[in-house]
């Protein structure tokens, strides 16, 4: 594909890179117009922001440093480069917590932080994606496809024995199934029925997308559990889908508990007067 935009002057302007900037800036939008209906300061969207991104980098990076810690072993040095790395679902762990804490340490309701959150980050990755397709990274099994796609620039992070050869859009893939979860958030944004319903539909989503994306996927640095015939990533998935469904459910009962109560409520007092 192409995975430098332009040169100029000796500067090299790459194609990730840019989409993940365009990636912050969609996200920060969203965060901004979500913060302003419920009334949260503005500088909150950015201060979320920046707090999502270094969990995200310092989260991906550490996932990746355990998946493939015997290549790390032959250069420990690239250990330290925390932008080196692309395992999305250790930064979106650790970017988990991250908010977590800041949203404790300065008093905003955690659930109502991690929902418009979830909402702002599916549109944010989406951008991502497509820099990652330009650049040829997180690529795909070869394909007997009509949709199949070609990487040759040798600039590209694509294996050199796979250029040339017609592969999955795995990218493409997981652009399209985050713009679907966006809209999918967004609109149940408007008709939430408690907190962290955004959030855990978003954990959901994601896992099954997560899951379902690896088996397409044909870069090696991912990494492989064979005793499980599973890769990091899928277990990762099963994990966090394992979890997420059952908080679903059972947040929901509570609401409709409390939504239970509170009709009965003024009726038995009016009969008690």
């Amino acid at each position: 594909m192409h995975p430098v935009l332009w040169e100029f002057h000796g500067i090299t302007f790459y194609s990730y890179g840019a989409f993940i900037v365009l990636g912050m800036a969609s996200a920060l939008l969203v965060l901004r117009s979500l913060a302003k209906q419920v009334g949260l300061p503005d500088h909150v969207p950015l201060e979320i922001t920046l707090v999502f991104l270094v969990g995200g980098f310092v989260g991906a990076h550490l996932l990746d440093v355990i998946i493939q810690w015997h290549r790390y072993l032959a250069r420990p040095i690239a250990a330290l480069n925390i932008f080196a790395s692309h395992a999305s679902i250790g930064g979106l762990i650790l970017a988990a917590f991250a908010l977590y804490w800041w949203a404790r340490r300065n008093r905003y309701p955690v659930p109502l932080i991690y929902d418009i959150t979830a909402i702002a980050a599916s549109l944010g990755y989406a951008v991502g994606r497509i820099g990652c397709f330009l650049a040829g990274c997180c690529y795909g099994r070869p394909a007997d496809v009509p949709w199949a796609v070609v990487f040759s620039d040798p600039r590209c992070y694509v294996a050199p024995g796979l250029r040339g050869v017609p592969l999955h859009p795995t990218q493409l893939y997981s652009s399209l199934a985050s713009l679907l979860i966006f809209a999918v958030l967004l609109r149940l944004w408007k008709s939430r029925a408690f907190p962290l319903q955004v959030s855990l539909v978003f954990l959901v989503g994601y896992a099954l997308y997560r899951f379902s994306i690896e088996l397409f996927r044909g870069d090696p640095e991912r990494g492989r559990l064979e005793a499980l015939h599973l890769s990091p990533a899928q277990l990762i998935s099963v994990l966090i889908l394992a979890l997420s469904l059952p908080a679903y459910f059972l947040y929901r009962r509570r609401a409709n508990s409390t939504a239970s109560d509170s009709s009965t409520g003024p009726t038995m007092t009016s009969g008690l007067r």
